[in-house]
């Protein structure tokens, strides 16, 4: 989404999950309803489709449970992976530090001037 911004696109997204919510959670709700219309003890041919539908109706309820589980998966990774790339996109893309200033770096690391030779008999224990 190129020219949205950047509020837009957290609400667009925001908006998009809970629809998608919304539907999982309206299609549980469907087959808990659809479950409980089809037991008709009185109908022996209609207690077979009934169990075929109940089976059938128990997988929907699975699968809708684990289609919920994958999209929060799904949406708690990508929240996680835009956060990442953008702090890492600001690292790569970062300006580099000013170089220091290195004027009189050589000044700190001369050696400290040499006293003059004292003239005198040099001393008998070798200190100077």
């Amino acid at each position: 989404m190129g020219g949205v911004a950047e509020e837009s696109r957290r609400r667009i997204a925001g908006l998009l999950c809970l629809v998608g919510v919304g539907l999982i959670l309206t299609g549980l709700v469907l087959a808990f309803r659809h479950r409980g219309s089809l037991v008709n003890p009185d109908d022996p041919l209609r207690a077979v489709a009934a169990d075929t539908n109940m089976e059938f109706a128990q997988d929907m309820k699975e699968a809708m449970f684990w289609l919920l589980v994958l999209m929060g998966v799904f949406g708690l990774s990508s929240l996680a992976f835009l956060r990442w790339s953008r702090r890492f996109r600001g690292w790569v893309l970062h300006r580099p530090h000013p170089p220091t200033p290195a004027d009189d770096v050589w000044v700190m690391h001369r050696l400290p001037e040499e006293s003059p030779p004292q003239s005198g008999p040099p001393d008998p224990d070798g200190r100077g």
